[in-house]
């Protein structure tokens, strides 16, 4: 299933720049994905049918998010989640504050899903 049809170039360039400046959140849990150290491969700051995803494991279709302390539109995230998982996505959402206070239990969640 082909996930990146005709990308907006703007949104590209978005998200490599979000990539270039993680939260210090994202940056942790980074540091655990990256290198197929769960197993699995995970992309960061990946676009999928116009949305950027903090991070997106193709190969099992999961999609983590990290919610940070700004505010977050609650109902623009369910309709997110739902379009995700409509075309075969599982979606975890996590608080960033997790990463900082549990990454071991953030990790056995992903671990389980992958």
């Amino acid at each position: 299933m082909k996930l990146r049809n005709n990308v907006d170039p703007e949104k590209k360039v978005y998200s490599r720049n979000m990539r270039n400046a993680p939260t210090q959140s994202e940056s942790i849990l980074w540091s655990y994905l990256r290198r197929k150290q769960l197993g699995v491969r995970f992309h960061r700051q990946s676009i999928i049918r116009g949305w950027i995803v903090d991070f997106y494991c193709p190969s099992s279709g999961l999609v983590v998010e990290l919610d940070g302390a700004q505010f977050h539109d609650k109902v623009k995230d369910e309709h997110r989640d739902a379009v995700m998982q409509g075309i075969g996505l599982t979606v975890l959402r996590f608080p960033s504050s997790r990463v900082f206070t549990d990454i071991n239990g953030v990790l056995d969640d992903i671990r389980y899903m992958v």
